[in-house]
């Protein structure tokens, strides 16, 4: 019987390469200046993997997050992006803080100050402010009650809401899903709430006013080849002066955002609706959604800023704070900034553990078209509780 080798003698080019160099370790490790010059070889090794992922971090982050919120929605990718927990930008920071603190201090001490800088502004933290302007004013307060149960009558009683807001109007959205839920068809109309003798109803829309309205009319604009109504348009009299009033809800882009999901993305590449270039079709849809997106905010923007009258525009526009949309929307309009804090309103209670269990988008704004003629305050958040969205409040005052 053949004798077997203990350790028999490679054959491929990489076994003989990998023995050579196990062999050559070897000797080294057994004598002490050898072990030495390994240390200082693997150490100089680390140092060096370590500058590069540290400066790539440093560099990379921010410069991603720039471009992120340069671009915004206009990219499928950095739209996605915009709509993840902030807390995500952090993560490979602190993954690599520890090891570049040990092996290259001066790098983890700058990154240090990276990590310790970024949170305000990805977060949008603000320092609390209590300046108040004089005059008459108005005040507004808009919440999406989305899938949060029985809202119309709950949300007018203020319970959920702090109680020293004292809105003049109420602007509500998604609130089909209650009647929906009760079986109240089309036509119903909520009932009145004595500190709120004026009441309309359009669809998913509800506005309570202590003043009276002059008229309401939809908003109806083109989205994808079908009308779709984002807003209801008011004129109200505010004391003898007239005030136009935008309760809005644009539509929504989280089909887009789940089709960037890894199951979409392998249905559109593989699956039985794929087409024989099926990477050009996922791409191509993407990217005319989210510009049917931006079109439609970009279309109720310029009827906006079309208006004469005092104009405020309030709701759910369901883009981020950061952003092209939202950037376009601030550089036309004057918007009602939270006093202090982040001002997140979406979504009202979560489970992720980056977001702590709380929102992590301000998706509802409420805007001022002409700051000369009506210029808002600074805008509060109510507390948090279980619900879809957040109601936010600001007031408005009069020039």
């Amino acid at each position: 019987m053949p004798k077997i080798p203990l350790h028999p003698e490679p054959t491929s080019r990489l076994g003989k390469l990998v023995d050579r160099v196990l062999a050559r370790l070897g000797q080294a490790l057994s004598d002490p200046e050898g072990r030495k010059l390994v240390v200082a070889r693997v150490g100089r090794f680390l140092r060096g993997i370590t500058g590069i992922v540290a400066w790539a971090v440093l560099i990379g982050v921010p410069g991603l997050l720039i471009f992120t919120r340069y671009a915004g929605e206009l990219l499928p990718a950095t739209a996605f992006l915009l709509y993840l927990p902030p807390a995500l930008w952090l993560v490979v920071p602190a993954l690599v803080l520890l090891p570049t603190l040990i092996l290259r201090w001066r790098l983890g001490v700058a990154l240090a100050v990276f990590l310790a800088i970024t949170p305000w502004w990805i977060f949008g933290l603000r320092s609390a402010n209590s300046k108040k302007g004089s005059g008459d004013g108005i005040t507004v307060l808009t919440y999406n009650s989305g899938q949060s149960g029985p809202v119309p009558l709950g949300v007018v009683a203020g319970g959920a809401f702090p109680a020293d807001v004292g809105a003049d109007v109420i602007a509500m959205q998604d609130t089909y899903i209650y009647f929906r839920d009760h079986k109240l068809g089309k036509g119903y109309q909520p009932p009145p709430v004595p500190a709120y003798p004026h009441l309309h109803r359009f669809d998913e829309f509800v506005t309570y006013s202590k003043f009276a309205f002059v008229e309401s009319t939809p908003v109806r604009l083109l989205r994808d080849e079908r009308i779709e109504v984002v807003a209801i348009r008011h004129v109200i009299d505010v004391q003898g002066r007239l005030v136009v009033f935008y309760n809005v809800h644009l539509p929504t882009p989280r089909y887009l955002l789940k089709r960037a999901s890894p199951t979409a993305i392998a249905l559109d590449y593989f699956g039985p609706d794929s087409t024989s270039d099926p990477v050009d079709n996922y791409q191509r849809a993407l990217q005319n959604g989210w510009d049917a997106h931006v079109e439609t905010a970009l279309s109720l923007l310029a009827q906006i800023r079309a208006e004469t009258l005092p104009t405020i525009a309030a709701g759910d526009f369901n883009f981020p704070r950061y952003g092209y949309l939202a950037r376009t929307y601030r550089n036309s309009l004057a918007e009602a900034l939270p006093d202090g804090g982040c001002g997140f309103t979406f979504p009202g209670t979560t489970r992720n553990p980056l977001s702590f269990g709380k929102p992590w988008m301000r998706l509802d704004h409420l805007f001022s078209a002409d700051p000369k003629l009506l210029f808002p305050e600074t805008a509060s958040t109510e507390r948090e509780r279980r619900s879809q969205h957040l109601a936010t409040a600001a007031t408005f005052r009069f020039r």
